[in-house]
């Protein structure tokens, strides 16, 4: 494989194994998140629990990214497609 050629590999479970880059700050606030999991009673959570769990969430938001081209942009369109969600699961509550 060449220096510049990057593959994900399987790891253990059938899971994909990739390099992420984050600034510090965001690394920071992962770690601080899985800490204060395990200070409230709960496990501490590990940088890709929280990764996974959000990704999945965008999965279920089914966010429409055509035409994006900056992180601020996906950010705005994630914003309103929880929205969206939030407000069907509304209705459906006042149905019910």
């Amino acid at each position: 494989m060449a220096k510049t050629e990057h593959r994900a590999r399987i790891g253990k479970q059938g899971y994909w194994r990739l390099q992420l880059t984050l600034p510090k700050q965001m690394d920071l606030f992962l770690s601080r998140l899985g800490e204060r999991s395990k200070e409230s009673g709960g496990f501490k959570m590990r940088k890709t629990q929280v990764i996974r769990s959000l990704i999945a969430l965008l999965m279920d938001l089914k966010v429409d990214v055509s035409g994006v081209t900056t992180e601020k942009e996906l950010k705005e369109r994630i914003l309103e497609a929880m929205k969206r969600h939030h407000g069907s699961r509304k209705g459906k509550a006042a149905r019910a």
